[in-house]
Formats: structure tokens, C-alpha cells, sequence
């Protein structure tokens, strides 16, 4: 797909795997140039798979 809309993935997951599983996606989206579009309340899965962060609170945008 060109667009990838993801709302909480990796909730589920302990935080070995999720650790062991962010690079691995992270390249995938790269290499196939997918554009990802992802809804989490988890700060370190934003720093490990973002390009660019949007900060919503309350339907405000406080930072981009």
C-alpha cells in the first residue's frame, strides 16, 4: 500500500519484542516507500519509528 494507518500496533506486545521488531519495520516502510500514519500513546515507539511527530491534544495540534 502507499498509505498505512496504524492505531495502537504494538499494544499488545512485550517490550523485548517491540524493541526487536522497530528496526525490522521501520525498514520495510523505507524500502517500499509506504507512507505510515500511526496513533500511540508510547513515547519510545514514536522515537524508534518516526520521521516526523504531530502532537495532538485534545483535536489541537501543539507540535509538529
Amino acid at each position: 500500500p502507499k498509505l498505512l494507518l496504524l492505531d495502537e500496533p504494538f499494544s499488545g506486545l512485550d517490550t523485548e519484542l517491540k524493541t526487536k521488531i522497530y528496526p525490522e519495520i521501520k525498514s520495510i516502510l523505507k524500502e517500499n516507500n509506504i507512507t505510515c500514519l500511526m496513533v500511540t500513546h508510547d513515547l519510545e515507539e514514536v522515537k524508534a519509528l518516526a520521521d516526523k511527530l504531530l502532537k495532538l491534544e485534545s483535536g489541537k495540534l501543539l507540535e509538529i
